[in-house]
């Protein structure tokens, strides 16, 4: 099936050609403007909210938040626009006061708020989400609340408000989310659909805040807009044909996940900012609405307690997470991946340890060195496969074994094993050997291999000789094997650490 695409031009010459109707109407019918010009904002409005929602449903999670809030702006807007026809056609109400359509168009910026200020990484949860919601539609509420001198729906007497101030209640609103949205875009990583959302988010709001300054100002001076009706269109004719056009695919794949030093600025500053301005505004209502403004203060500690105390707890599963986390890599990095008993990494941090440990108290320190008789033979005749089920089960007998809590045994290399006991004598150390070469030989063969394995076995120990260095009891223990292997194998030889070859 091919996919049908929205032509730029095609939508561009519809909404210039609808710009003008209203244009042409509004002179045509001087008398009948207001009614013809709320039809079309009830159009273009509608025409932004739909084309925000569809724009939300085919978007990802990471936008798809963003742009239902921005529809539920719109959704205000239109909300306060219908109540605005009902007052003005059937009411005939007074434009000194303030009227609920006026509550609408106000909390109209709630949800854009939101949208700039909430994290774009859903990783944060929902519940953070909804604090930061709860703390912004108090706000508003406060803002309203102090702007207005009534409480929305209380049923409180309405007040005079000067048409100047309330064009100045609206710039400041209208600005103030026209300039937020474009710092939360330059916190969003070049190329990201978040940042994309921000640019059309900014374009909107910039035009929309002119555009209705110019409008409201225009009104206020002549009390008819006249033509300039269509100015009201514009800011939802270039929402609507943002939304609903086709947009480029998104930049370098994983690249929003890179979060900025703005963004991180932000995200930390915001619970902090709007727990000020909540606070700021209930102190501003006080003297007319005291308990109200207690409330709303509380109720800011409240929210504030909460995010601190989820924000602690989730540092604290982190925290456990990591380290955790760190245990197991560091298993990993000492752990023999095949036969599950130590490395040689994790040998040579323990020798070096119990060396130094054994200079110090002058205890005495051996090592078993173990070589599986003709592997490579085995390896060659049964295969790899077989030859590492061997290496397997001997680790697993030896280290059986060796059971002493600060014995370790490692894998050295190939088909070599290591056993360093600390605080054990030469006589300990052929003891250990002894056990370890019955326990092989009464151990059942594999099915696989028609033969018994065997291992050799070169011992050595160190006992207060002053100035051996550590690389002598490793050399020692080289030559013990040697030898062990030169006199026929499956045995163990002991060779005192002074001994020459």
């Amino acid at each position: 099936m091919t996919k049908i695409r929205t032509s730029p031009a095609i939508g561009i010459v519809v909404s210039v050609a609808l710009l003008c109707a209203h244009s042409g109407l509004a002179i045509a019918f001087p008398q009948q403007s207001d009614a013809l010009s709320y039809v079309f904002y009830i159009f273009w409005s509608l025409a932004a909210l739909c084309a925000c929602s569809w724009r939300a449903l085919r978007s990802g999670l990471a936008v798809r938040r963003s742009w239902a809030l921005l529809a539920i702006a719109l959704l205000f807007w239109v909300g306060g626009t219908v109540i605005a026809i009902h007052a003005q056609f059937f009411q005939h109400a007074s434009s000194d006061f303030a009227t609920i359509d006026d509550f609408f168009y106000f909390f109209y910026a709630v949800p854009i708020l939101l949208a700039i200020t909430s994290p774009q990484d859903m990783q944060l949860g929902t519940v953070f989400f909804w604090l930061d919601g709860i703390q912004i539609v108090a706000i508003g509420f406060l803002a309203y609340t102090a702007f207005f001198a009534v409480i929305p729906f209380s049923g409180g007497t309405l007040h005079p408000v000067p048409v100047q101030r309330l064009i100045g209640i609206y710039d400041v609103e209208d600005f103030l989310v026209a300039l937020l949205a474009p710092i939360r875009a330059l916190a969003c990583p070049r190329g990201s659909a978040e940042r994309r959302y921000f640019k059309a988010l900014s374009a909107y709001l910039w035009i929309y805040a002119v555009s209705a300054s110019i409008y409201n100002h225009i009104v206020a001076s002549q009390n008819d807009a006249g033509v300039l009706d269509m100015l009201v269109d514009i800011p939802f004719v270039v929402l609507a044909l943002t939304a609903w056009l086709d947009w480029p695919p998104a930049g370098v794949p994983g690249e929003g996940k890179n979060r900025r030093p703005l963004a991180v600025v932000i995200d930390n500053a915001r619970p902090i900012l709007l727990g000020l301005a909540l606070v700021a505004l209930s102190g501003w209502n006080a003297r007319t609405h005291l308990n109200l403004a207690m409330g709303m203060i509380f109720g800011a500690f409240v929210v504030y307690g909460i995010r601190s105390a989820m924000l602690q707890n989730r540092f604290s599963q982190t925290q456990k997470a990591l380290e955790q986390a760190s245990e197991r890599l560091e298993r990993l990095v000492l752990q023999d991946g095949l036969t599950g008993i130590a490395n040689r990494r994790c040998f040579d941090q323990r020798f070096l340890q119990e060396w130094a440990r054994a200079r110090r108290t002058g205890s005495p320190l051996s090592l078993l060195l173990i070589d599986i008789d003709h592997f490579k033979k085995l390896n060659d005749t049964y295969g790899h496969l077989t030859g590492d089920e061997c290496l397997v089960q001997v680790a697993h007998l030896l280290q059986t074994t060796i059971s002493r809590p600060g014995d370790l045994l490692a894998r050295y290399g190939g088909e070599e094993f290591i056993a360093l006991l600390p605080e054990t004598d030469d006589a300990g150390a052929l003891n250990v050997a002894e056990r370890l070469q019955s326990t092989l030989s009464r151990s059942q063969p594999l099915p696989s291999i028609d033969r018994q394995v065997t291992i050799s076995i070169g011992v050595t120990t160190w006992m207060r000789i002053n100035g051996t260095p550590a690389e002598a009891i490793l050399a020692t223990a080289d030559r013990a094997l040697y030898v062990a292997k030169q006199n026929g194998r499956n045995r163990t030889e002991y060779l005192p650490l002074d001994t020459e070859p």
